[in-house]
């Protein structure tokens, strides 16, 4: 009997994950399913439950935290419980940089040495 209150849709997707907290390098996992609320990835090595992560799928970074670990045909896999996932990230570079290029540095008044130079009354002081 089916418990769960969404459906999961299969997948077998190569997944870059950082244990957050942690001094790990990063991990080549692989995502198995993925519904609206959880995740389930094959990792390389252990992560302890209640561990958050960061895994980046394509153009998408997830946080997530690891509810339970299993060993299934060999391989570890963690059951994730999705936090927060931010998707479109190549837009929203090409937008920030657009922005960034748009902003200019304030132009200063450019130096003559032929003049003397003026400065207010309270900066003198």
């Amino acid at each position: 009997m089916e418990r769960r209150s969404e459906p999961r849709f299969q997948l077998n997707q190569p997944a870059r994950v950082t244990v957050l907290r942690d001094a790990r390098p990063v991990l080549e996992g692989r995502l198995l399913n993925v519904s609206g609320r959880g995740m389930r990835i094959a990792l390389p090595s252990p992560v302890p439950v209640g561990t958050p992560l960061k895994i980046e799928i394509g153009d998408a970074l997830i946080l997530a935290e690891v509810a339970y670990t299993t060993q299934d045909a060999g391989s570890l896999q963690a059951g994730l419980k999705i936090d927060q996932i931010l998707s479109g990230l190549s837009e929203l570079m090409r937008l920030h940089q657009s922005l960034l290029r748009e902003q200019k540095a304030p132009s200063l008044p450019e130096a003559n040495p032929n003049r003397d130079v003026i400065l207010p009354l309270d900066a003198a002081t």
